[in-house]
């Protein structure tokens, strides 16, 4: 077969052609660092770049949920530190009214004093963050209230399967109980007589029909507004009690917060590796990318200086 001289031409422009597109998407891959800019140019790595980007999506989303939680936790764990300093000053305040030394007046000024305590626990146990009772469990909306009974203001809490309900963050295959709640932070075990019974810090409401359960700190305002000195001690046992209690949530506080931090910390982790996968699927191997187009480049010169010489002159050479 004759190789005419228009055949000539037709194959150089077309291998020049092909060498400036591969110019050209060296050049886009430079200019943007990534392999591909439309899913056709790369396929395989397009998928497996959508589906890490899915991952990490679902990484953020968990992240969100372990960051409320944790500030939860660490409003959890102030509060507690800071209603156990207030239940160790009140006992500070029993044992000092026990003394025989004091009159029935001493006394009632300790009862105003451990009924302004009382009321400090309440606010606290009512902790309210962006319109969310922190306590309330899945009824959010249920403050600690007040109430004035026998001309005394007491501070009570709702007792129901909403306000004692547990909340739970589902990581993965990990579940973590999410929230403490009224009955957690108030309630105690009592043992009198040898019989262990369900007793409460603050008092509390329950049933329909409000049925209004005498906290601890009434009884004692009670006790010393009575000048009943013979019941502060078994007031005192029931403090000791609650401490333990409060004691057993503040350890189970801290675990929970050391379990969200192993979390938070597995979760950046995975962040940082799938971030990895994303990059090896979509980035361009950058020291590639340059001295291949270096490469096409030199090619490119030398396949204009090599059609130059190969071609037949024209008319236009010899008129120069």
């Amino acid at each position: 077969m004759r190789i005419t001289q228009s055949m000539m031409k037709d194959q150089i422009v077309n291998n020049i052609d092909n060498v400036l597109r591969r110019i050209s998407t060296l050049q886009r891959q430079a200019s943007s660092g990534n392999k591909f800019d439309l899913p056709s140019q790369d396929p395989s790595d397009a998928v497996l770049t959508v589906n890490y980007n899915a991952v990490l999506e679902k990484l953020k989303t968990y992240k969100s949920s372990l960051q409320q939680v944790q500030n939860n936790f660490q409003g959890y764990d102030n509060i507690t530190g800071q209603i156990m300093a207030a239940v160790q000053q009140v006992n500070s305040l029993v044992v000092q009214a026990a003394n025989g030394t004091n009159t029935p007046s001493d006394r009632a000024a300790i009862a105003d004093e451990i009924k302004q305590i009382s009321k400090t626990i309440a606010q606290l146990g009512g902790t309210n963050v962006s319109g969310n009772y922190m306590f309330a469990g899945s009824s959010n909306s249920n403050p600690i209230t007040s109430m004035v009974s026998g001309g005394s203001t007491i501070y009570y809490y709702t007792s129901n399967s909403a306000t004692s309900a547990r909340l739970s963050l589902n990581i993965g295959t990990v579940t973590l109980d999410s929230n403490v709640n009224v009955v957690d932070l108030f309630n105690y075990t009592q043992t009198i007589s040898g019989a262990t019974q369900s007793a409460s810090l603050i008092s509390y409401v329950t049933g329909s029909g409000g049925t209004v359960h005498t906290g601890l700190l009434d009884k004692i305002v009670k006790d010393l507004q009575n000048n009943n000195v013979s019941d502060l001690q078994s007031d005192l046992g029931a403090l000791q009690d609650y401490e333990n209690s409060l004691s057993k949530v503040t350890t189970k506080i801290g675990a929970t917060e050391q379990s969200l931090q192993s979390l938070m910390n597995s979760n950046e982790s995975l962040n940082t590796y799938v971030t990895q996968l994303v990059s090896s699927a979509q980035g361009a191997d950058m020291v590639k990318v340059l001295s291949d187009l270096a490469l096409q480049e030199t090619v490119y010169q030398a396949a204009l200086q090599t059609s130059a010489n190969s071609l037949l002159p024209t008319l236009a050479n010899f008129l120069k």
